[in-house]
């Protein structure tokens, strides 16, 4: 006679809530994933991070280390912390490959109230690590440096042609460049004395002095304004100032010339004005030809 089945209830209980506890476990896991799947996709879209990325393909293109085009990878290692502040940060950890080799991408996206915006981006690759966005400011730089360069002698050859309303945009873009470019305000000096915008010249030079102590430019451009306003002794006062620096300034010795002269100073105006010839300045020679 067959044996009757038994069945062991608190087994079938473990079973069963051992089966419920997988079936759990492979829900939160696929629920980990989806949510690190989506965050992934959210910090793509990140306009902080998509300027992270702008700037390792900008660098890229001025030096290249991975070598153009540069790919950066789908997936991420994300990190949320805070710094020294109590600042959130968002630190990613991506790949990247270029024509030549391939890197890791360190970024550290930081809150603001522009949202997540780059702090830091780093770029390794096999074991240098170069930061990414000094040496696009170091670019940037200098750029910028020889695009007002451009300008100020854009300008400042008008002004030598004696074309001060045509030279002024050029001289107003590289000052917008950089405010305290002590070599834009010189040149814009000059333009609004020329255009008898005398205390916005003088407000020009003083500046530029102010910057550099020692600019040649700024020192002729304020004493020819000093001249234009009459005031023969401050004229003179700077002019020596330049002579003193640099002897052979003939510039500086045809104004001199020109201050003395409006001052009554014949004597001094006609040796002023023969030392300017005598150091290669054509419009001395021309005032020493006229005073004698």
């Amino acid at each position: 006679m067959a044996r009757p089945r038994t069945t062991n209830r608190n087994g079938r209980t473990a079973l069963l809530g051992c089966g419920a506890a997988v079936v759990f476990l492979f829900g939160l896991t696929a629920m980990g994933v989806l949510a690190y799947g989506a965050g992934v996709f959210a910090v793509h879209l990140l306009p902080g991070y998509q300027t992270a990325v702008a700037a390792i393909e900008k660098r890229e293109l001025e030096e290249p280390l991975l070598g153009v085009p540069v790919t950066t990878g789908a997936w991420l290692g994300l990190q949320l912390a805070r710094d020294e502040t109590a600042r959130l940060e968002l630190r990613v950890r991506s790949h990247a490959v270029g024509s030549r080799t391939q890197g890791t991408v360190y970024t550290t996206l930081q809150d603001t109230d522009d949202g997540f915006q780059p702090t830091i981006v780093l770029l390794e690759v096999d074991g240098e690590v170069v930061d990414v966005l000094a040496d696009n400011a170091e670019a940037n730089n200098k750029e910028l440096h020889e695009q007002r360069k451009t300008l100020v002698a854009d300008a400042r050859r008008l002004v030598d042609r004696g074309q001060p309303a045509q030279a002024l945009p050029y001289a107003e873009e590289a000052i917008a460049l950089d405010a305290e470019n002590p070599a834009a305000l010189t040149v814009r000096a000059d333009i609004r004395r020329m255009l008898d915008k005398l205390p916005e010249a003088e407000a020009d030079a003083l500046e530029a002095l102010r910057l550099d102590p020692e600019l040649p430019e700024a020192l002729r451009a304020l004493a020819r304004i000093q001249g234009a306003q009459e005031d023969w002794e401050a004229c003179i006062e700077t002019a020596t100032a330049r002579i003193r620096d640099a002897p052979r300034d003939g510039e500086a010795w045809t104004i001199r010339a020109q201050c003395y002269q409006g001052a009554g100073m014949s004597r001094q105006a006609i040796a002023g004005a023969r030392e300017g010839c005598n150091q290669g300045d054509a419009e001395g020679c021309e005032l020493a030809r006229t005073l004698e």
